[in-house]
């Protein structure tokens, strides 16, 4: 019987599914930590090892963690996400957990302009003050944000862009799973901060050419102010605060200031990241 040393918290994610995937690939003993039986349940049969529980309760964190050397932290964001977070990293002092590795954000810091970039700073501070072992991940934005723009993209042809022209340098969420799998089974990375990036900054009109190419039909790129993302992203049900945080990021990016490139992807996985085209490529049957 495998022995199970890592316990995933927030598995049934799109970075989680992919690390279960890695962490399996490498025959390591994980947990996975789902709050409903029917997510246990898919799991299950794909033959993970899974434990009930949720970050509201402490017992059911306790309960997960026992035999835990390691735990991977990542949760939805919630404005209650510090004091979420919270209970995880207090069960895991408890469970006598060694180390955590935590998902943040790129941008976070204590006066970060956006909500979630601190709320991830207190958490960060909290481990840092726990006496646990840690490693923090800061992920630029993801590629498969894109995904959300399936519908506009099948039915109508167009992507839309808050971000004008400005070029950031987003990640596939498969390197997130993949440095964290490294992490996670591997030694020498305690106390390290890594940012991950993709290996190019591209612009919205980068991923409608992409997606041309990759679906062989045309897409027509309509570019909006960003300052109206607020009220597009309020009319299509996001949370008040999450809105404030994205759109203000949607103006960041419209200036290219998340274009920065790092090599911590590469450094760790020993390969370049995910590509923009090979991201289009592996996802054009999602778009058709």
């Amino acid at each position: 019987m495998t022995i199970v040393n890592i316990l995933v918290i927030g598995a049934t994610g799109t970075i989680g599914r992919h690390l279960l995937e890695e962490l399996q690939k490498r025959n390591a003993g994980f947990r996975a930590l789902v709050r409903s039986s029917e997510k246990a349940l898919l799991l299950q049969k794909k033959g993970y090892n899974v434990a009930m529980g949720d970050l509201s309760d402490v017992d059911s964190l306790k309960r997960a963690m026992l035999g835990v050397e390691k735990v991977f932290l990542l949760s939805t964001p919630s404005e209650q996400q510090v004091e979420l977070q919270r209970n995880a990293i207090d069960a895991a002092i408890q469970a006598g957990v060694k180390h955590i590795v935590k998902v943040s954000a790129l941008g976070t810091y204590p006066d970060s302009p956006l909500q979630l970039g601190r709320m991830h700073a207190k958490t960060e501070e909290h481990i840092r003050n726990s006496g646990l072992s840690w490693t923090f991940l800061h992920p630029h934005t993801i590629m498969q944000n894109w995904l959300n723009y399936v519908n506009q993209v099948r039915t109508f042809g167009v992507l839309y862009s808050f971000t004008k022209d400005g070029r950031y340098a987003p990640i596939d969420a498969r390197d997130v799973a993949a440095v964290s799998a490294k992490i996670l089974t591997e030694e020498g990375h305690a106390g390290k901060t890594y940012v991950l990036t993709g290996s190019e900054a591209v612009s919205m009109k980068d991923v409608a050419d992409a997606l041309e190419l990759a679906l062989d039909r045309d897409i027509k790129l309509i570019t909006v102010d960003p300052a109206q993302s607020y009220e597009t992203l309020l009319h299509a049900g996001v949370p008040d605060w999450l809105a404030k945080d994205l759109s203000q990021l949607n103006l960041i990016y419209a200036q290219s200031m998340g274009s920065d490139i790092t090599q911590d992807v590469e450094s760790i996985t020993g390969r370049k990241p995910i590509t923009l085209k090979q991201f289009t490529q592996d996802h054009a049957r999602v778009f058709l």
